[in-house]
């Protein structure tokens, strides 16, 4: 049992300056998150071991219009910092990785309506990671320490065309291509998107969506090597995923929106820990096998007049590679939230939610339980001052015993999720 050994600390910043066309945004956050599980298979149920993470992200953009409002320029530039520290203890002994990168770049964007029943969009993005570091130190026997730097320069060029063909059949068109310069290798790909949208009737529409995205490596999977518990692997490459869906939408009354997804994921060259077949230790790599998800979900959006909302949704998927289901993939998910104004108390509001998990594979190829949570929440401004918010929220209102599925890098096969918990929080906006 863990006591006083799980807890968390967030800061966050969030300010915005804008003046005619020109916006400054700055955002900050800080978070520390203690961690008795032995994360990394160090030593479980110790003091002192957590995760921080410090990330500084700001912008100056430019978004305005021209020719008579048929084009729309939108420029910006932007840096950002990420700061990352995780102290743990292996057999006693004292150890401390860190994190740090720095990265900045630019975009331009333009976007055009001057071409009858076309919006035309093309840009161009560039980023500049300057500098990734990772380190290691042993404190006890600092001849283990390490320290690793990489860096990477990424450039990616788009364009789309919305075209409406008729007054109720439209189409977008869009292709994306990214290059990525890492210290040593070299990675391009292309993405394409599409879609067909048909107005069938003035409640009815129907969508065939197709999609291809990319995830590239970080530099943990890519570069971090100890040789004593991993190795490098710059030679692997971004991951892909094809998707595929068909859309239905139903409005029978004008604040009420019933829809119907059926879709179909194809994951391809997915990076898994595996192991290096020299020397023998961890190693972050390329699996041949695709990952095949399908799946569909149907939902409901409801308002009322005098304030209310209900929303729920219910999904059954199947996410299998090899013909075998993947760990921490439920088959079912269903949730329903109702949120009311209280009467008789101005600007006070009343939430619920129900979230239902069905049963999850773990890594030993057992399953968790399915569950229901129930989460009430209460929130209101605080009429005495302008701006500021208080909510009082309850988690897991019944008090539920649930399990969700660890990872690869954890000690334990699951881990029992917190009871009942209440949360007081005050939001001020100015």
């Amino acid at each position: 049992m863990a006591r006083r050994l799980d807890g968390e600390n967030v800061k966050q910043l969030f300010a915005q300056a804008t003046h005619g066309p020109l916006a400054f945004d700055f955002i900050y956050g800080d978070r520390r998150k203690d961690d008795p599980t032995g994360m990394f298979f160090s030593d479980p149920l110790v003091t002192g071991q957590f995760q921080r993470d410090r990330r500084l992200n700001t912008q100056i953009q430019y978004n305005d219009n021209f020719a008579n409002d048929t084009l729309n320029v939108l420029g910006r530039l932007f840096l950002g910092q990420y700061r990352y520290d995780n102290p743990l203890i292996y057999d006693g002994e004292k150890t401390l990785s860190t994190g740090p990168s720095d990265w900045h770049g630019a975009e331009l964007r333009l976007l055009s309506t001057a071409l009858s029943n076309h919006k035309l969009m093309a840009g161009v993005e560039y980023q500049n990671n300057t500098s990734i570091k990772q380190s290691f130190q042993n404190f006890d026997h600092p001849e283990d320490n390490i320290a690793i730097k990489s860096s990477v320069v990424r450039v990616g060029v788009y364009a789309q065309d919305e075209w409406r063909i008729t007054d109720t059949l439209s189409a977008t068109v869009g292709l994306r291509y990214d290059y990525s310069a890492w210290i040593g290798s070299l990675g391009n790909r292309l993405s394409p998107r599409g879609a067909l949208i048909w107005q069938a009737t003035p409640k009815t529409t129907f969508k065939a969506l197709y999609g291809r995205a990319h995830r590239s490596p970080n530099a943990y999977e890519r570069d971090y090597t100890d040789g004593i518990s991993q190795v490098a692997n710059p030679g692997l490459r971004s991951e892909m995923v094809d998707t595929a869906e068909l859309v239905a939408d139903y409005l029978p009354l004008p604040n009420m929106n019933l829809r119907a997804t059926v879709y179909a994921w194809d994951m391809h060259n997915i990076i898994a820990l595996g192991i290096d077949p020299v020397s023998g230790l961890s190693q972050y790599q390329q699996t041949s096998q695709k990952v095949l998800a399908r799946g569909t979900e149907l939902s409901m959006d409801k308002t009322w007049d005098w304030g209310a909302r209900l929303r729920s949704s219910f999904g059954i998927q199947n996410a299998e590679q090899q013909d075998s289901h993947l760990p921490n993939s439920p088959y079912h998910l269903g949730k329903l939230n109702i949120s009311i104004p209280i009467p008789l108390i101005t600007g006070l509001r009343a939430g619920y939610e129900l979230q239902y998990y069905g049963k999850r594979k773990t890594l030993d190829g057992t399953h968790t339980d399915n569950y229901v949570l129930s989460n009430l929440n209460l929130v209101t401004n605080v009429p005495q001052v302008k701006g500021l918010e208080a909510s009082l929220s309850i988690f897991n209102l019944f008090n539920e015993n649930y399990q969700h599925p660890a990872a690869d890098t954890n000690w334990q096969n699951f881990f029992w999720q917190p009871g009942r918990t209440v949360r007081l929080r005050m939001d001020y906006r100015f």
